[in-house]
This record gives structure tokens, sequence and C-alpha cells, in this order.
């Protein structure tokens, strides 16, 4: 008689060795380069990867420990954080805005000497591209 262990036995096949065993096809010069870069790219991408998050855990701690300090000193000196955060926020914008300011008080001095110098007769050909792009400076601002 047969039992179903012996029936199990006997439906399985035998794996093929032989094709197990046979090496790889070998892939093309460019297939290789390909999976080496893309393996080497990845390892550095994810090596990036985790020097950034670390950073960003880093200054996410840091952050929580100057906001707890904040929050102990406003509640000392009796100002309301929020009102502190307010006027922090305000004194970055405009701290912001005038630097903004400088740097297109600054393109303008340079667009205005480019232009100068393409008044020139032998400088045109020249300055005619750098004006454009400060002028495109000036105008993003």
């Amino acid at each position: 008689t047969m039992n179903a262990f012996n029936l199990d036995r006997e439906e399985k096949k035998e794996p093929d060795f032989e094709r197990m065993m046979a090496p790889a096809p070998p892939l093309s010069p460019s297939k290789e380069r390909a999976k080496a870069a893309g393996s080497a790219g990845l390892s550095e991408l994810s090596k990036q990867l985790r020097i950034l998050q670390a950073t960003n855990e880093s200054q996410a701690v840091e952050i929580n420990r100057l906001e707890r300090q904040l929050r102990i000193l406003a509640e000392l000196q009796g100002i309301n954080v929020a009102d502190l955060r307010k006027a922090l926020e305000e004194a970055c914008a405009n701290e912001a805005f005038g630097e903004l300011q400088h740097r297109v008080a600054k393109l303008r001095a340079e667009l205005e000497v480019a232009t100068l110098a393409k008044q020139k007769d032998q400088s045109k050909q020249s300055a005619a591209p750098h004006i454009a792009n400060l002028e495109l400076k000036v105008g993003e601002l």
C-alpha cells in the first residue's frame, strides 16, 4: 500500500543540478560597468542619506534644547514666548530684507558698470551677455 508520504516523494521532481551549477551568461562590458556604477552610486547615496538623517536628528535635538531654554528664560523674565518668537521672526525678516536691498544695489552698480563698458566700441560684444544676465538677476529680485 502506498501511504501519503510515499506518494509525495514520488511526485516530487529532482532539481536540475546541471542547470543550477552552470555559470550565468557573462554580462556585456557596458552592463558590468552599469551594474558596478549603480551599486557604488546607491551605496554612496545611502551613506549620504544616513549622514543627512543624523545631521537632521542632531539639529532637531538642538532646536528642542534651545526652545526649552527660551521658554525657561522667557518665563523668568515674564515674557510671552509667542510674542518673543514673533519679534524674532520680524527681526529676521527685516535683516533678510536689508540683505536683499544690498544685493539689488550691488547688482545695479554692476549693471551700470557693464552698461558703461558696452558703450565703448571695443567691448560691445563681450559686455552684452553680462548685461543681460545682470538685468535678469535684478528682475528676479
